[in-house]
């Protein structure tokens, strides 16, 4: 072995600086030839998956915000909210109505005397549906 490497040594000595240069050259071109596709590759491989499932997780964590946000939103819209619109209007209607029917009413007749007002259509009907009292039996 001795023996190559110094037969080796003398061949290189035996060398033009300029074939020296590209030797070197060469020797370094193979040396990092071996390197890349023994250890460099397969990390910059890895790191390329890794990119990609990392992505992936990224598409997959907007679209579970999106669902997230869609169904707060859905939460915040109260579902009763035109019922209970149409109910407050109907109790505005109501109590206007009201009103009107006791300021037009008044001084007709005396309290609780619609009874009499009344008497013929009950005895008609045979009772009084809304209040079952005694003048209406």
């Amino acid at each position: 072995m001795k023996q190559y490497l110094t037969a080796l040594a003398a061949r290189i000595d035996a060398l033009s600086l300029r074939e020296r240069a590209m030797v070197f050259a060469a020797a370094a071109a193979a040396i990092l030839f071996v390197v890349w596709s023994i250890m460099l590759g397969p990390l910059f491989d890895r790191q390329k998956t890794l990119r990609m499932q990392l992505d992936q997780a990224r598409n997959n964590i907007g679209g579970i915000d999106a669902e997230i946000t869609a169904k707060v939103q859905g939460f915040a819209a109260d579902p009763d909210a035109a019922n209970r619109e149409r109910l407050a209007r109907i109790k505005a209607t109501s109590t206007r109505s009201a009103t009107n029917c006791a300021r037009w009413s008044k001084g007709w007749w005396p309290r609780n005397g619609w009874h009499r007002c009344l008497k013929p259509f009950l005895r008609r009907t045979g009772s009084c549906r809304w209040c079952r009292c005694g003048p209406c039996r």
